[in-house]
């Protein structure tokens, strides 16, 4: 039997910018910076960085993987020779995403939130 210790679950609403319009069913993009995921953040200007189409999402993560800061996520990126296999490895532990309370950003600092499934997120209503 498979233990996953669950570090806490993650309840918010944040803004996902896609440049695909009427996306019903979210799907992973893929970002150079934060490889594969959804991405959202608690910033509508930084969630326009993503396209032109701004959703208000109602997130959910049982099992996030926490950092407080996005050097932390760069640290463990390079310990794990790319953020996709950071994310694969994250995964066969039981997180369902990341969540980073401080990401340094062109704009200032955000509230960062990168979903490994569509599950995770549910869009409340388009901007």
């Amino acid at each position: 039997m498979k233990i996953i210790k669950v570090s806490s679950a993650f309840n918010e609403q944040l803004f996902h910018g896609s440049s695909i319009e009427n996306i019903d069913n979210l799907v992973p993009n893929k970002s150079v910076l934060r490889g594969y995921g959804i991405f959202l953040s608690d910033s509508l200007k930084y969630a326009k960085v993503f396209g032109e189409y701004i959703y208000i999402c109602e997130v959910n993560l049982i099992n996030p993987k926490i950092y407080d800061d996005s050097v932390n996520l760069e640290i463990d990126s390079m310990r794990n020779n790319g953020i996709d296999k950071l994310y694969d490895a994250l995964q066969s532990k039981g997180h369902d995403g990341v969540v980073i309370y401080k990401s340094k950003v062109s704009i200032g600092t955000v509230k960062e939130v990168i979903c490994f499934s569509e599950n995770s997120v549910k869009i409340i209503k388009k901007l």
